[in-house]
């Protein structure tokens, strides 16, 4: 089945910063990623990464590059979408509110390749290098579907789909605050 969902990391927020602009509330439950991405039924999860960011992930993909655009005032963001099912993956960096860089990748549409705009870190050199390699000596697979959220690794230190083990039991169930929830950002309610 594979990941599916939303990520986002940020750094220069503390985590009831970002879960207001968000327009989401923390519960007292948590979960492990070593059962599952996010449990059905929750909206999603937050926790701190040992890099100092907060992270939010998500199963759903209500939060958009324009609404992580908007968080980002004030701040770095990091964010990926991912189905791995597909091999769709995409990353943005926002810093203030102005795209850094962009990286998509959805084979059926690029390839083996990731479009890329803005100016990505160096890190991109390392994973495509990485990807083009194991591409001609694996072959009949497309390691260049995690590009993009290699990248993002590399700035945030979160890997979707390493291991598990240090988010053991730390992601804190979060819900939605009110009706309308997050899609509130698009009409720039914040």
């Amino acid at each position: 089945m594979g990941v599916a969902g939303t990520w986002i990391t940020v750094k220069g927020l503390d985590r009831g910063e970002l879960l207001r602009r968000l327009d989401l509330v923390e519960t007292a439950n948590t979960f492990s990623l070593l059962e599952e991405w996010v449990p059905r039924g929750t909206y999603g999860g937050v926790a701190t990464l040992e890099s100092g960011r907060e992270l939010f992930i998500s199963r759903q993909h209500e939060v958009t590059s324009e609404i992580a655009q908007r968080v980002s005032i004030g701040v770095q963001l990091i964010m990926c979408l991912i189905e791995e099912h597909v091999m769709y993956s995409e990353s943005y960096s926002f810093t203030d509110g102005v795209l850094d860089w962009h990286l998509f990748h959805h084979r059926p549409e690029t390839g083996k390749e990731v479009v890329v705009k803005g100016n990505p870190p160096a890190s991109l050199r390392k994973a495509l290098t990485e990807a083009e390699e194991l591409d001609r000596t694996r072959g009949r697979a497309d390691f260049h579907f995690e590009v993009p959220f290699q990248v993002a690794e590399s700035i945030d230190g979160f890997d979707p789909l390493g291991d598990p083990l240090p988010f053991d039991g730390m992601l804190t169930i979060v819900e939605r605050k009110g009706r309308g929830g997050i899609l509130k950002w698009l009409k720039g309610s914040f």
